[in-house]
C-alpha cells in the first residue's frame, strides 16, 4: 500500500540569505528520496506544489510501518538533508496511508 508524505520547512533567519542553489540542491536531495515539488493527478499530468511543499508517495519497505515510524524516518531524512547545507529550518512531515488531495489557485478578478 502507498502512503503520501507531505513535508514543509520553513529555514530559519539564520540561514539567510539563501542562495537559490542551496535551495535547488536541497530540492534535488528531496527528489533523490522521492519527496517532490510537484505531484500527478489522475491523467498524470503534473501539479506543482506551493512553495516549501513537497510530497512523496512511497511504496517500498517503509510504507508498511506505522505512520508514526514513517514519519520520524522520514523527519530526520529531511533534517539531514538541510543540514548537509548548513542550513537551519522548522520541518513538518504528515503521513497518511488513505489520502485525498486538492489544488486550486486564486486570481485577482
Amino acid at each position: 500500500m502507498a502512503v503520501a508524505v507531505v513535508v514543509s520547512f520553513d529555514l530559519h533567519k539564520k540561514s539567510y540569505p539563501v542562495p537559490k542553489t542551496v535551495y535547488n540542491r536541497i530540492k534535488a536531495d528531496l527528489a533523490r528520496i522521492k519527496v517532490e515539488k510537484f505531484v500527478l493527478n489522475r491523467d498524470k499530468d503534473v501539479v506543482k506544489l506551493p512553495a516549501n511543499t513537497f510530497v512523496g508517495i512511497l511504496s517500498g519497505p517503509l510504507s508498511k510501518r506505522k505512520s508514526a515510524t514513517i514519519r520520524d524516518a522520514v523527519r530526520e531524512e529531511v533534517a539531514e538533508i538541510i543540514a548537509a547545507h548548513h542550513k537551519r529550518a522548522t520541518i513538518f512531515v504528515f503521513v497518511g496511508k488513505k489520502w485525498a488531495w486538492g489544488k486550486k489557485s486564486l486570481r485577482r478578478r
